[in-house]
Formats: C-alpha cells, structure tokens, sequence
C-alpha cells in the first residue's frame, strides 16, 4: 500500500474508533518480533490483514479505493454489533477493588496454609 494510501486506512480506523496496530507500531525490543506479532494478534478483538500489489480500483467521487470506503468501516462496525465486543475501554466506573484485594489475600494465606 503506497504510504499516503496507509494513512488514510489508518485515519479510517481512528475515525471508527478504533486503535490500529501494525508492525511499523512495534518498539525495537529483546522480543522476537513474530513474538510480538502473535501477542498483538492475540490481544486484539478484531484481526484485519489487508493484502494487495497494488491499490486497487478507485470511486471517482472520493478517490479513495472500495476497500478503504467500505470494507474498514463496515466491516468493523459488523464485527462489533455481531460479536458484542468491547475492545479497549478506560475504566471510570470507579470500581472499588478493595474486597477483591481482601479476598485475594484470605485465599492467598490458605494456599500457604495448605502447603
């Protein structure tokens, strides 16, 4: 994909209210990078890869290709409403953790009880 092509499917993907993730993202690291890759993926609600030689037919209108019209958008927003998924989402419900931690902890002095 020519680079101001990327751009604008990454702009699309920002503009769905999404966060993209692709390999020119990545930090340099001690992890391999497939390594990387694979947890990305795996961390990921939705996985689009988007292979091609060249850009593709163009809408005259728009001048952008069908692909980056339609599929990105569209097929997103399908990903949501039929699988009902989250994605990344802030925690301001202000969820007191405080039991859970006490629990945690009770559980925690069993184990050692038991060992």
């Amino acid at each position: 994909m020519k680079k101001n092509n990327k751009k604008l499917s990454i702009k699309a993907i920002l503009d769905a209210g999404h966060i993209p993730a692709g390999m020119e993202l990545f930090k340099a690291g001690n992890e391999s990078q497939l390594k990387t890759i694979y947890k990305w993926i795996n961390e990921s609600d939705v996985y689009m890869l988007i292979l091609s030689g060249r850009y593709g037919s163009i809408e005259s209108n728009s001048g952008k290709s069908y692909t980056q019209l339609i599929t990105i958008h569209t097929t997103l927003n399908e990903f949501i409403r039929d699988y009902h998924l989250i994605g990344w989402i802030r925690n301001t419900s202000g969820n007191d953790t405080t039991e859970l931690i006490k629990e945690n902890n009770t559980l925690l002095k069993e184990i050692n009880l038991l060992k």
